[in-house]
């Protein structure tokens, strides 16, 4: 069985490098206009999810992997709702 939790941390290891690119252009750029906002709030949500399953199956791998790329997608949010509202007041 130890075989099945390596894979599980190479795995959730492999989900979070993938996502840190993202995150690090968000930030250097500050936007996400490249994102929908149901997209962002549906994917933060699902990881929250995933992160309580995690907890509840006692699965570190999953725990780790969906507890931080919920917080690395935080960012993105912020820039995705911070966009949409100095559109809203820009046009007015």
């Amino acid at each position: 069985m130890l075989w099945i939790l390596i894979i599980g941390y190479i795995a959730s290891t492999l989900t979070v490098v993938a996502y840190i690119p993202q995150v690090i252009h968000t930030l250097k750029i500050k936007k996400a206009d490249e994102f929908s906002l149901y997209f962002l709030l549906i994917l933060f949500s699902g990881l929250l999810f995933f992160t309580i399953y995690g907890i509840g199956i006692n699965s570190y791998p999953l725990m780790l992997e969906s507890g931080i790329s919920s917080f690395m997608t935080m960012p993105m949010i912020y820039y995705k709702v911070k966009g949409i509202l100095k559109k809203d007041s820009g046009s007015k």
